[in-house]
């Protein structure tokens, strides 16, 4: 593969994947997109016809995500701890945490330290309930649809 001059071409493909990811919420998708339509563009411009460039763009791109397979997977696995931290709550409290240790006021460092702890102590409390009922030590709320 050799480098080939496009011109303005060449910001399109970052400009479609992040626009198409600020509108869709679907960064993968996105990325696959803003993949094709960059590896398109350089099958395209080398001169190799309509079918060249569609064939020269999926064997592109199977090798370029090939390459990246374990920092696609990575991110992917990041993007989920991300999502089950938030949806526990685990966010909140490390920010309050967070500010506790930044306020310079010992009242408000202590009361935002407190809460911290708190929360955290929430969260914990979350999953040991959720045991608790799976051992059967509670009985299950059969009006509840979700797990968190």
């Amino acid at each position: 593969m050799e480098a080939i001059d496009v011109g303005i071409l060449s910001i399109l493909p970052p400009i479609i994947a992040i626009a198409l990811a600020l509108i869709t919420k679907e960064v993968i998708s996105s990325l696959l997109v803003g993949i094709f339509f960059g590896t398109f563009t350089y099958a395209f411009c080398s001169d190799l016809g309509f079918m060249g460039g569609l064939n020269a763009t999926f064997s592109l791109m199977a090798q370029k995500i090939g390459d990246n397979a374990i920092m696609i997977l990575f991110l992917s696995l990041l993007g989920i701890l991300v999502v089950l931290v938030t949806a526990g709550g685990g966010s909140q409290a490390y920010g309050v945490w967070a500010a506790s240790v930044w306020v310079s006021s010992l009242f408000w460092s202590s009361l935002l330290g407190v809460f911290a702890f708190s929360s955290f102590w929430t969260i914990k409390e979350i999953f040991e309930q959720e045991e608790r009922v799976r051992k059967g030590w509670f009985p299950k709320n059969p009006r509840r649809k979700y797990k968190f």
